[in-house]
């Protein structure tokens, strides 16, 4: 399994399936999302409702994605999607890929809209996520997380 930088909460991770094991990778995931997940009382199905993509998770699975994405600094104080913080992980985790770059500014672009309206940053960061799972298949990029 791939945490790729450039697309949310696995994405802050970097860690490739190359390196490591599918359990291995979920493992080192769940370990980096452990003081997230006793910040908002989160449980370990708060946790794999975010590594299997499930839909309607908890308020506690909503509000771990944005523990986690603040921690990361992708999501800033009010709520909102930080694109270029989403940029420079692209770069930094892809050695400087201009298309990969732009294609994290693409998609970072598009999802920050996709929370207008909500002042909720726990609600926002699962649309977030939620547009940028979207749009990685409608663009049919191999990236999972």
């Amino acid at each position: 399994m791939k945490f790729l930088v450039v697309v949310l909460l696995g994405a802050a991770l970097g860690v490739d399936s190359a390196t490591l094991p599918p359990n291995e990778g979920i493992e080192a995931f769940r370990a980096l999302s452990m003081n997230c997940m006793a910040q908002v009382h989160a449980t370990d199905a708060d946790f794999d409702s975010i590594v299997n993509n499930s839909p309607n998770p908890t308020r506690q699975g909503k509000c771990l994605r944005s523990c986690l994405m603040r921690t990361f600094d992708l999501q800033k104080e009010d709520g909102t999607l930080n694109v270029p913080r989403l940029m420079n992980l692209a770069d930094t985790f892809s050695s400087g890929n201009p298309q990969k770059i732009k294609t994290a500014e693409e998609i970072g672009v598009k999802c920050s809209d996709a929370a207008d309206g909500q002042r909720n940053p726990c609600e926002m960061a699962y649309l977030y996520d939620k547009c940028m799972r979207h749009e990685i298949k409608a663009r049919r990029l191999d990236i999972q997380y």
